[in-house]
């Protein structure tokens, strides 16, 4: 009996996404499998294996030498199929035995769920030069690329927000392909709030006494910019405070005098409010003195003598309580 003609064996191709577990390639290859043509099935053979050899290109370049271990990594890649395993038969029943190569591509993957996020929740605050570094969490390699166009802050490519102003902060962040990954973009709103400061209020002197008079000095970091400047008693019974200049004096003995000062909210920062406590104390005793009287001569009528006296050390605030 003659040997049948050309027995062929061929790979049927086969396609994967690139997966990885860890950091690590674990990407599953679907099971191999194989076609035939000219087997002498009528005569009762029958092939119920083949061995399979990988070869190809990964992405990026990187040869993938042949082997019987299936790649992991995503490119383009041959199986050759040999040594087939007959359950009948066997290849010297045929003239020639030809193996005709499958074709195996991973696919890179996509990037899935992604975040980036500013401060807290992509809300952060306004500050004269302030920046604000990203946290990014994504699958896979490469590194984020950030662009902007908004007004209110400007952005290095590595993701660096610089605060120019107060608003919403629009930043369009590109993660690029690699070599097993998709390129994916999303864009990323983040909150720039109003910043805020901090506003100090220092008295000359913290004791006073009853109607003397000081001044206060208030600072407020950063620099003072539009805000109104308003002060005030805080509602305090023992003093009286200048809303313009912050001068404080004292109008009420034994008492704690809160003195408060406000730095209105502006454009670009939230309001700042800063007190500080002065001890009202007793002033000094007044002084009455009864002017000499010129003495008169004796008349034999009645004679009126009207003394007459001065105060001193008594504020003119008590004057009309005296007389």
């Amino acid at each position: 009996v003659a040997p049948a003609d050309t027995l062929t064996v061929i790979a049927n191709n086969l396609t994967a996404t690139y997966s990885e577990s860890a950091g690590s390639a674990n990407t599953s290859v679907p099971a191999r499998s194989f076609a035939l043509t000219g087997l002498a099935s009528l005569a009762g053979d029958s092939i119920t294996a083949v061995s399979y050899t990988f070869a190809g290109t990964i992405n990026g370049g990187t040869s993938f030498s042949a082997s019987t271990t299936a790649p992991k990594l995503a490119g383009s890649y041959t199986i050759t199929p040999s040594s087939p395993v007959f359950s009948s038969g066997s290849t010297v029943n045929y003239k020639t035995v030809v193996y005709s190569a499958g074709t195996l591509t991973i696919n890179r993957a996509a990037r899935g769920s992604w975040s980036v996020n500013f401060g807290t929740s992509n809300v952060i605050r306004f500050g004269v030069g302030k920046t604000e570094t990203p946290t990014a969490t994504f699958n896979g390699d490469g590194t984020a690329v950030f662009t902007t166009s908004s007004a209110v802050c400007s952005v290095t490519s590595s993701g660096t927000i610089t605060t120019l102003g107060v608003g919403l902060c629009s930043l369009e962040v590109v993660l690029p392909q690699t070599n097993n990954w998709l390129s994916d973009t999303k864009t990323v709103t983040v909150s720039i709030d109003r910043g805020l400061r901090t506003a100090t209020l220092i008295p000359a002197l913290n004791a006073i006494k009853y109607g003397d008079t000081i001044s206060v000095t208030s600072t407020i970091s950063p620099e003072l910019d539009s805000a109104t400047v308003t002060y005030s008693n805080n509602n305090s019974l023992g003093c009286a405070v200048d809303n313009v200049t912050g001068q404080v004096t004292g109008i009420k003995a034994l008492t704690v005098c809160s003195v408060r000062v406000i730095y209105d909210q502006t454009t670009l920062y939230e309001s700042a409010t800063a007190t500080a406590s002065i001890t009202i104390n007793k002033a000094l005793a007044p002084v009455v003195t009864t002017e000499t009287i010129t003495a008169i001569s004796y008349t034999g009528s009645t004679a009126i003598v009207s003394p007459t006296f001065r105060v001193t050390g008594i504020l003119a605030r008590d004057i009309s309580q005296i007389l």
